[in-house]
């Protein structure tokens, strides 16, 4: 989810736990790299495909382990 107003964007992403974040990057939604996680549905375990933003690649990348103890 995220919501964008001129060259800020704020970004909520759910993985394991949400993350959220202030950015002012240059980013769209067509900035997004596709991630497959399984969900489960009507009891069943099924892998689905879901959109990422590239910032959230980019928080990933740079943060390394500075945030583990969150």
């Amino acid at each position: 989810m995220y919501r964008q107003n001129g060259n800020l964007t704020c970004v909520t992403w759910r993985d394991r736990k949400p993350v959220s974040m202030l950015v002012t990057l240059s980013t769209s939604t067509t900035d997004s790299n596709p991630v497959e996680r399984s969900v489960k549905v009507n009891g069943k375990w099924e892998k689905k495909q879901f959109s990422r933003l590239g910032v959230i690649d980019l928080n990933s990348t740079y943060m390394a382990g500075v945030d583990v103890s969150n």
